[in-house]
């Protein structure tokens, strides 16, 4: 059973939002409460502190050391500037007892937010707690705060003065010290409180986050029969999880507490590079990267491993001393020198995240990758020491893996569905094959017989070439657009558009009479009245065409070579009716009901039943119906009934002329200008008519006659031979926008109909000008 025939139909964007808003709460709540708290402390401790850095490798003695210099506690940079092989230090400070603490049943803590790596407390000379067994063998506790609990037998009243010394060790040269705030004296349940949230985000959390990875890994692995692109996807997004799994345990700082800081400190960088690394792999394979170039920065990441690998034999055959101080330190000083490296997946990520197809993904991945590009700027800096901050990559890589992984899953579903619909496709080619042979013959034939014609070319013969060609490629794009979806008659609304179908069905009637010119006596005549010619329809135009010209086929073919298929154009019950009808042979009753399902077709040997099949399902498609009826004997009449659709802006619906009007005809072709003579013979005497056939003539005349253009009317053809600019340039230079009509053959492109309804000027087909009413 395959992926999307289990799983749940739920919305996965949904899923992924609620996942990454939950983990981002979840994150800014430890952030905000345990790091930064508003601790109410009894005492500030924050400040100057007076402080020595012991000239010795031993542990000092606090009475030893000569205090020589004050520094601000917190503080992030070392005092140590000369970088010496020191690393202890030793701060001192004094202060006056809390009220608070002399109160009977009160118990007071200190606390700090951060010391690296150990460190023993001292009070007014008596020691009172120690950090991580400084005494013996200090291990890195870093990121750990420090807290301990202050006798209550210490303080005897209020205005005693106290002093409080702390001896810090760091295997970090220089010294880390106290890094971390709050500093203070405090009541024993808020630091147990402050000391647990603290330690839930160092340790628990990053382990939290790796326990996810590794979910998402294995789950993974429950994934079969994907492609082979998204098997490369999910290989690299394995690799992701386990590396940034190692990573963030080796972040929870427990290897450290059970290995040697060498190889802890090794492993920690080394999984931190792998987990950059099988982050950009990740982006690079998610978002199907292929440029070499970028490819090539693979070998960065490659060299950065290589590198802390080398280090760390280098540190197993070296001394004890070596490992435990510069052996320590090498990972650090490395990666100083090559932090760029982690930002490179998230800048790669957010680049390519701009060419994401899917709209919702694209806002989703981009929000992501300029967060995690914000994350690990703070990161970088923190490591810097530039300021003290929260790594926040203790968090993103389990929300990188939430959102990619939710989108994979859904891209191999889809794929394992459209898989499915591959099969069904392949079955269905030799039927689409079929639907081409089918629907193609018409325009190729109109195009056979005009190229045996040797009579000079005229603007009938290049509007029928034009039509012909366009048919043929509107069915090719048609046939590709049907490959990508098995639905081969569904038809998307944004597809439609409104047309006039008048001026639709007139060029496929000329196309017929040429492609069956040999049978002489079978006629097809256009019945079509002034008052339909501004009938439109919303629909899919290279579909309707093909529909139109398999229906006419049909009812030409049931003539057995004499007699006539009408067309008619008409207005009922407020919907729009095309009928073609034949006085052919009739279709018998018992055939009919069956006709418009697939592969049932009546009296053609070679007929594969797809015309009417596609012409019932196409009708639906556009909200229409289909309806058949015929009588043996007598003929065949099928309508095609259409919603009305709305009128376009830049269509001339019908000519409203004054008395004493001008009528302006510039158009090439001399037919056109005979052709409007008789449309306005009834109304000549009310009218004046000037005709131009070149456009140079037009300016002379122009340019001679200063008249009112307002009561002239212009009638302007779009091209003309030997002259470069077209009609609507024409038009636009003299300014006549608003007194002018566009007469074409071109009436179907829709670069004209946009620029026509940019300037404000109507558009006549010029095939029905004989049919545009007029009122006089």
């Amino acid at each position: 059973m395959r992926i999307y025939n289990v799983l749940p139909a739920v919305n996965t964007l949904n899923i992924v939002f609620f996942c990454f808003f939950l983990f981002i709460l979840v994150g800014v709540f430890y952030y905000i409460n345990p790091l930064k708290p508003q601790l109410p402390l009894f005492l500030n401790l924050s400040g100057s502190w007076q402080i020595c850095i012991p000239d010795t490798i031993d542990k000092p003695i606090i009475a030893n050391c000569k205090i020589n210099n004050e520094i601000n506690v917190p503080h992030y940079n070392s005092p140590n500037s000369h970088y010496k092989n020191y690393h202890w230090l030793i701060y001192k400070k004094n202060f006056q007892t809390p009220a608070q603490c002399l109160k009977q049943d009160s118990l007071c803590s200190f606390i700090a937010g951060e010391v690296g790596d150990a460190a023993e407390v001292w009070l007014n000379g008596n020691l009172i707690g120690e950090t991580s067994e400084i005494s013996h063998q200090p291990v890195y506790a870093k990121n750990f705060p420090l807290k301990v609990d202050l006798p209550t037998v210490a303080f005897k009243n209020k205005n005693q003065i106290n002093t409080i010394e702390l001896i810090v060790y760091s295997m970090k040269i220089p010294q880390s010290g106290i890094r971390g705030g709050p500093i203070g004296i405090v009541s024993q349940n808020i630091a147990n409180n402050f000391v647990k949230n603290k330690v839930t985000l160092t340790i628990i959390f990053p382990i939290l986050s790796a326990f996810i990875l590794i979910l998402f890994a294995v789950f993974s692995f429950s994934f079969s029969g994907i492609n082979q692109e998204n098997k490369k996807i999910l290989t690299a997004f394995r690799f992701f999880c386990v590396c940034y799994s190692l990573f963030l345990i080796s972040f929870s700082e427990l290897p450290r507490a059970f290995l040697p800081m060498w190889i802890a400190s090794h492993l920690h960088f080394l999984f931190r590079y792998m987990g950059d690394w099988s982050l950009f792999n990740l982006v690079l394979t998610f978002f199907s990267v292929k440029n070499k170039k970028i490819q090539y920065l693979h070998v960065l990441y490659l060299i950065a491993v290589l590198m802390f690998v080398f280090s760390g034999v280098y540190c197993f055959i070296s001394s004890i001393e070596f490992k435990n101080s510069i052996g320590v330190m090498l990972p650090y000083l490395i990666t100083k020198k090559i932090f760029f490296l982690k930002l490179l997946p998230m800048i790669s990520g957010l680049i390519a995240s701009f060419y994401w197809k899917s709209k919702k993904e694209k806002f989703l991945l981009l929000i992501l990758f300029s967060v995690l590009v914000l994350m690990q700027l703070n990161d970088i800096l923190v490591f810097l020491e530039f300021y003290s901050n929260i790594y926040f990559v203790k968090f993103y890589p389990a929300v990188i893996a939430i959102i990619l992984g939710m989108i994979l899953l859904k891209n191999i579903i889809i794929s394992e569905k459209n898989y499915v619909d591959h099969l069904a496709r392949k079955a269905s080619s030799a039927e689409i094959a079929q639907q081409v042979a089918h629907d193609i013959r018409s325009p190729l034939a109109a195009l056979n017989i005009l190229t045996m014609q040797d009579t000079p070319v005229t603007e009938q013969s290049k509007v029928l070439v034009r039509n012909a060609i366009n048919r043929i490629r509107d069915i090719a794009n048609d046939i590709i657009e049907k490959n990508r979806d098995l639905s081969r008659v569904h038809i998307n609304i944004n597809d439609t558009s409104i047309q006039l179908l008048a001026a639709i069905i007139y060029p496929l009637i000329t196309e017929k009479r040429l492609q069956f010119r040999s049978a002489s006596k079978v006629n097809i005549e256009l019945e079509l009245i002034p008052d339909n010619y501004s009938l439109f329809v919303k629909i899919k135009l290279s579909e309707f065409k093909r529909m139109l010209s398999n229906i006419m086929n049909n009812a030409i073919e049931a003539l057995s070579g004499i007699g006539t298929v009408y067309l008619r154009i008409y207005n009922k019950n407020n919907l729009i009716h095309l009928n073609i009808s034949d006085n052919g042979k009739g279709i018998p009753s018992s055939i009919l009901d069956q006709l418009g399902q697939y592969g049932v077709s009546y009296n053609k040997p070679l007929g594969s039943g797809l015309g009417l099949y596609h012409a019932k399902k196409t009708m639906e498609q556009f909200g229409g119906k289909l309806e058949i009826t015929s009588e043996l004997g007598k003929g065949t009449d099928v309508t095609l009934v259409f919603p009305h659709a709305s009128i376009p802006k830049w269509f001339y619906p019908r000519f409203d002329i004054a008395k004493n009007s001008t009528l302006i005809i510039l158009d090439d072709d001399i037919t056109i200008h005979q052709l409007w003579q008789e449309r306005f013979k009834s109304i000549q005497s009310e009218i004046s008519i000037i005709n131009f056939t070149a456009p140079k003539d037009f300016f002379e005349w122009r340019s001679k006659y200063k008249m009112e253009l307002t009561s002239f009317l212009y009638l302007v053809d779009l091209e003309f031979l030997d002259y470069n600019k077209t009609g609507l340039k024409i038009i636009e230079e003299c300014g006549i926008q608003q007194s002018s009509v566009l007469v074409t053959s071109h009436f179907e492109n829709i670069d004209v109909h946009a620029k026509c309804e940019q300037l404000g000027i109507k558009i006549i087909p010029k095939d029905l000008a004989v049919f545009v009413p007029i009122n006089s």
